[in-house]
């Protein structure tokens, strides 16, 4: 299944990172087992077995995401891990993100991300000065409409790019992938569409190409941005 296929393409990075990796020898193989293999489209309903992840920050926070139903055995662990009580019954209840409101979503990405905003302008006249000048979730969000499918979607590039591990994004054209990236750039950066850099990859472009691109266009700032520079 389409997780399954997550771990392989796992294996094969860890490979690339510890210099296991022999491009001319595997280009070809990977390149017919993109064309030949049907891969499952990624989504709540596939997500087996479930997921745990860290909050972004310096907090203890961490999610779930699962499709399993109350009184199954995984999600009755997971609900003992959530509440810290090994022996008592659950009494948490796991987010049923298919059923999720658009404002749910924004308040779970709030704290994935660790963000400053406030989820809407209900939440701003609460805290006023503690959210000066951040945009709410809300209005960053415009018109995209969060779904259990494309929340779990961004908690998998997130997760991958915690870890330093390349994400390659496939679908038909119009399907929603830029969208998804531009949106989360977005919520990161209070709104802010500059940061999110596009190198439209075409037959002429080159590998100095998208050496050039990287160093002009996202090193030095990314450098900058953690303060290196």
């Amino acid at each position: 299944g389409a997780f399954t296929e997550i771990l392989k393409s796992q294996q094969t990075i860890h490979k690339m990172l510890f210099d296991q990796y022999d491009e001319n020898k595997d280009i070809d193989k990977g390149m017919k087992e993109m064309a030949d293999n049907k891969h499952d489209v990624i989504s709540y309903d596939n997500i087996k077995p479930s997921l745990l992840f860290f909050h972004e920050g310096e907090g203890q926070g961490f999610s779930f995401i699962t499709n399993k139903l109350k009184g199954d055995k995984e999600y009755e662990r997971l609900c003992k891990i959530k509440q810290s009580q090994s022996t008592d019954e659950c009494k948490y209840e796991i987010p049923d993100y298919k059923n999720y409101k658009p404002e749910q979503f924004l308040s779970e990405l709030k704290e994935i991300l660790f963000l400053d905003n406030p989820v809407n302008e209900e939440q701003r006249k609460e805290n006023p000065e503690f959210y000066k000048d951040k945009k709410s979730l809300k209005e960053i969000a415009g018109t995209y409409v969060f779904t259990a499918d494309n929340f779990v979607k961004m908690a998998l590039i997130l997760l991958r790019i915690r870890a330093n591990i390349p994400v390659i994004m496939m679908g038909e054209t119009g399907c929603g992938k830029t969208s998804l990236i531009r949106k989360l750039s977005e919520m990161i950066n209070n709104g802010s569409g500059d940061k999110m850099k596009i190198l439209n990859i075409h037959a002429g472009i080159k590998d100095k190409d998208i050496i050039k691109f990287l160093k002009e266009k996202v090193i030095d700032e990314a450098k900058e941005f953690m303060g290196i520079i």
